[in-house]
């Protein structure tokens, strides 16, 4: 009798760790997560893009977001820069955003967090030049909503230092680049 209990108990056990093995599987990848649970899922884009594009005419507002994009990168050091930045033709960047919490779905890029207050500032006019006024107080409104979870959330996946920005290209006034910003609940993508 003892014998068979042994063995139903090993059974068990190993179909516990069997079924946790699975379990953990699954919230570990992201993807599965979010096509499983959501219905989506987001492939990394395949967008051919061209190695030249004609230089365009800059207008004035292309060129006020262009300097505020460079006053902004010019106050990363090196390391937040090189975090900051990807290639213009960086598919899988392109496509790693979502409004899903950081746990959910990684990004990359930038984590707002580690951005001084002056930094801050210079992210936030970039962000005021790129949309309209009322676009960046839909924003300020988002992350003050984002500022009400709890500090202290055992899964840290919300707070506004979870936030994170790209550029994808170098800020130009006449040739294509992107900036990316988003977290929880807000994913801004533009291309200039």
């Amino acid at each position: 009798m003892k014998r068979i209990l042994i063995v139903v108990g090993i059974i068990d056990l190993a179909a516990i760790l069997l079924l946790g093995g699975v379990i953990g599987g699954f919230f570990l990848n992201p993807r599965l997560v979010t096509g499983l649970a959501f219905g989506v899922n987001t492939a990394p884009v395949e967008l051919p893009l061209r190695e030249n594009y004609e230089d365009r005419t800059p207008d004035a507002k292309t060129a006020a977001i262009v300097f505020a994009a460079d006053a902004f990168l010019g106050a990363l050091d090196a390391i937040q820069r090189n975090a900051a930045t990807y290639a213009f033709t960086d598919n899988e960047q392109r496509s790693k955003w979502s409004n899903f919490p950081e746990s959910m779905f990684p990004r990359g890029g930038l984590r707002i967090g580690s951005l001084s207050r002056e930094q801050y500032a210079l992210m936030d006019a970039l962000i005021a030049e790129i949309l309209s006024a009322d676009g960046a107080r839909n924003i300020e409104y988002q992350l003050a909503a984002e500022r009400t979870f709890p500090t202290d959330d055992p899964f840290g996946e919300y707070g506004v230092d979870k936030f994170y920005v790209v550029f994808l290209g170098e800020p130009s006034e006449t040739q294509p680049w992107m900036f990316q910003f988003g977290g929880h609940r807000l994913g801004i993508i533009v291309t200039v």
